[in-house]
């Protein structure tokens, strides 16, 4: 009797174990160190380097939240921002307004995180810009992931001041954007150097796995002080103007960081 006791009390904790293994860890290399997600049917949870800062995405909700456990305050953001203001009539790229941008399949990339790959290569102005290694199988196994890129891309992109113009590939990059959601999930990413530099990684998966998290990973914390966007940007151009009538005498010194 004591030893069936025993097997279904075991069978019935892995069972339990089974069944609350539902969110999914990505690891990530960054220039930055290792990122990780954690992705629980709408809701994210993008933990950097530094274990005072993460960020919260709701995708039913539209919102996102930084958390800053240092500070104790919470930043809340629309996924759809609205791009800054600009006073002055956007200029004339020096190169003209088309970069010609082009998404090019270079064939079967590097085997990532156990996942087989296609790379693309991003050019503009028939030089390479950018190289992104796609899965188009994770999609079929991580419900939402490719939600949470397409989220991940508004946030940025709904945010760029209108008719500004940036450096030839970092326009193709937004010119594209639409044909790179298309191909799948990202798993690297590699800037391509100009000239004798070398190429950089801007992430890479590492690894993918199935987790059982604690009940408060998706709960924001009660007691911090939740603040705008708007104020937020407020405070980043004070201290920028701040930075810079103290600096004006001093090139050599770098801008204040942007926490």
């Amino acid at each position: 009797m004591n030893n069936l006791y025993r097997f279904f009390i075991t069978l019935i904790g892995i069972m339990l174990c089974t069944t609350s293994l539902s969110a999914t860890l990505i690891k990530r290399n960054t220039q930055n160190g290792v990122e990780k997600v954690i992705i629980d049917g709408k809701q994210i949870r993008m933990q950097s380097k530094n274990p005072n800062y993460y960020s919260l995405i709701f995708l039913d909700k539209g919102k996102t939240y930084s958390v800053d456990k240092k500070k104790k305050r919470i930043v809340e953001m629309d996924i759809e921002g609205k791009p800054p203001t600009q006073a002055n009539k956007p200029k004339t790229p020096p190169w003209g307004n088309e970069v010609n941008s082009k998404l090019v399949n270079k064939g079967t990339g590097a085997k990532i995180a156990g996942y087989i790959t296609v790379r693309y290569q991003i050019q503009a102005m028939g030089k390479p810009c950018a190289d992104y290694y796609f899965s188009d199988k994770l999609a079929e196994k991580i419900p939402y992931i490719k939600d949470f890129i397409n989220a991940s891309t508004r946030i940025t992109e709904s945010r760029k001041v209108k008719g500004a113009y940036f450096h030839p590939c970092q326009q193709a990059q937004s010119e594209l954007v639409s044909q790179i959601r298309a191909k799948g999930i990202p798993m690297k990413f590699v800037l391509k150097g100009a000239g004798n530099s070398t190429d950089k990684v801007v992430y890479e998966v590492i690894n993918i796995e199935k987790v059982n998290v604690p009940a408060d990973t998706f709960i924001l914390p009660s007691k911090y002080k939740k603040i705008t966007e708007k104020k937020v940007l407020q405070e980043r151009n004070k201290r920028m103007k701040l930075w810079m009538q103290q600096n004006k005498q001093n090139h050599n010194y770098a801008p204040p960081n942007n926490r």
